[in-house]
């Protein structure tokens, strides 16, 4: 193929590589090796060598870029750094890489896959019909929630919190008022909501990092990275808004137009779609726009260099083809089903035909990447929330224990379903992000039965702070079903069942009972705080102004 054509692998990467001419590296790729741009001149390696072992000679904007383009003072731009969408950033991995649960119950920390539909209101708060049907906004087949991060609106994220799988829930919820799609903004609707899997979100640490993102072993090392495709991320931005075009050097401008008409000839036999519709549609650009804009990118990057005295290296040049060479052998395997003496054939040949400028502006761009973060000054804006991934970070690290300031055991547990017999199971030490309220009792026991009308008032009265979970004991559970049915069918509290260490030996102890401490008595209450730490143990009846009382004390509600 001809020049830039020897970058189309197929149709198929096209959009691909019009996406990557005008896109720099983003935080989301760490230390991704620089890809395609529609400029390349196919040059042999021979032309790009000079006499000098160290250096290479350049044959594109060889000339000095003063006369062509003005930067700003760059090295005086400031860039903040939001840690908070740092956060967002390393949230949104552990999104990517959660793996199936076996739980039918989600709570804060798990990532989920739902289906929802999302309905206008009328000025009624009432669903709005136009033509006899709904107005929908949006929906999706298929939408990914890690539940606690914040990556999706607040009341969407916490009404989903609770759901059994196959469950149909409806959400109010309200957009930002900066939210991006303005005619949404600020406004409140309704989203149908059905929740299809679980997901187990893993733990963000070192290991993590270094499995995923084998450049790093270290959170520290990962997160800075992170902030420097920020901080180039503005920095570009900065050079692209500001820097004056002079004129437009006439031997690139031409070379980039054939490049593109030959793009465009393919493109057109291909699809029978317009390329010039296409970079309408998607770039909002004619082809000179579009040309004359990649070209300032480039001339910027060359520019800087040049100010900067940046110089290629044979070297560099010789671990650009490497980096390039095993990129595109895997894509061979994965993509083209080759095997690898194969791929790594077919990779040598695409990575030659693109030729000796190619790679000399790949590297270019990586040494002017690097060293810009460095030529200007960066202030990191300080955290605004702790993101359940910061929280099962922390968790992770505890010892459980049976003690207060011990991490509660985690364990699965039956749930009374809706008819009073036990159903899925749930691990009420991991209701993070709300204090958690386990109150041990039996209904052989008659405080138990007493007090358990003060725990579903509170769990009424402070639902949206706490959840109680009432644990029946594993003696006369089978009672437990007709009782908690005839009185609590629906009370706000959760109504669990405790298990013998030996189901066949009725007097060998409750499991979660005896793992939290208890042992002289029931009713026995232990609660929780928001990262599942035990932080209050009573074994004793309490009523509602001593439960009151305590929970106050602990700074979970304010006294009235």
């Amino acid at each position: 193929m001809k020049r830039f054509l020897a970058l189309l692998l197929c149709l198929s990467m096209l959009v691909a590589v019009l996406v990557s001419c005008n896109d720099e590296q983003t935080p989301n790729e760490p230390n991704s090796s620089t890809q395609s741009s529609l400029n390349n001149n196919n040059k042999d390696d021979e032309n790009n060598n000079g006499n000098d072992d160290n250096k290479v000679t350049n044959t594109k904007y060889d000339y000095d870029l003063k006369e062509y383009i003005t930067l700003p003072n760059y090295q005086e731009h400031r860039v903040e750094i939001e840690l908070d969408y740092v956060q967002q950033l390393i949230d949104s991995y552990i999104l990517e890489k959660a793996v199936k649960s076996k739980k039918t119950i989600c709570m804060q920390g798990d990532v989920v896959n739902v289906s929802y539909i999302g309905y206008r209101l009328d000025e009624n708060n009432e669903i709005l019909y136009e033509d006899g049907k709904p107005v929908i906004f949006n929906e999706s087949e298929s939408y990914g929630v890690y539940l606690g991060a914040g990556l999706s609106i607040k009341e969407f994220e916490r009404g989903i919190v609770g759901m059994q799988i196959g469950e149909i829930k409806e959400i109010f919820a309200t957009f930002p008022n900066d939210y991006f799609q303005s005619d949404l903004a600020g406004e409140t609707v309704i989203f149908e909501i059905i929740l299809n899997d679980i997901f187990e979100a893993p733990v963000y640490n070192n290991t993590f990092v270094s499995t995923y993102f084998s450049e790093y072993d270290n959170t520290v090392d990962f997160e800075d990275s992170l902030k420097r495709g920020l901080a180039l991320d503005s920095i570009i931005k900065y050079l692209k808004d500001n820097a004056t075009v002079i004129s437009y050097p006439e031997k690139e401008y031409n070379q980039k137009f054939a490049d593109l008409e030959e793009i465009a000839e393919m493109y057109e036999a291909q699809t029978g779609i317009s390329f010039d519709s296409y970079l309408l549609s998607t770039y909002g650009q004619t082809r000179e726009e579009y040309i004359k804009a990649e070209m300032k990118s480039e001339m910027i990057y060359y520019a800087i260099a040049q100010a900067q005295a940046l110089e290629v290296t044979p070297q560099m040049i010789a671990n650009e083809k490497a980096s390039l060479l095993t990129y595109y052998k895997d894509y061979y395997m994965t993509n083209g089903g080759l095997d690898e003496a194969k791929a790594t054939e077919a990779a040598k040949a695409f990575v030659e035909s693109l030729g000796a400028d190619y790679i000399y502006k790949a590297v270019i761009d990586s040494l002017v990447e690097d060293i810009l973060p460095r030529l200007v000054q960066i202030k990191e804006k300080a955290k605004t929330y702790t993101s359940i991934t910061e929280v099962l970070a922390e968790r992770a690290g505890l010892t459980e224990g049976d003690s207060i300031g011990d991490l509660c055991p985690s364990f699965e547990i039956e749930i009374f379903d809706e008819n009073g017999s036990l159903g899925t199971t749930i691990d009420p030490s991991k209701n993070i992000g709300k204090y958690t309220v386990l109150n041990f009792w039996g209904t052989w026991c008659v405080p138990c039965k007493n007090e358990l009308p003060y725990f579903d008032r509170v769990a009424t009265e402070y639902k949206d702070i706490l959840t109680v979970y009432a644990v029946h004991s594993a003696q006369g559970y089978k009672d437990a079903s007709e009782y908690v049915l005839e009185n609590y069918k629906d009370s706000d509290m959760v109504f669990l069942k405790d298990y013998y260490f030996d189901p066949n030996d009725e007097y060998s102890g409750e499991v979660y009972y005896t793992a939290l401490g208890g042992g002289t008595g029931y009713p026995y209450t232990v609660i929780l705080d928001e990262k599942g730490i035990i932080i209050y143990q009573h074994t004793g009846a309490l009523r509602y102004d001593a439960l009151v009382a305590v929970l106050v004390e602990l700074g979970i509600v304010t006294a009235e």
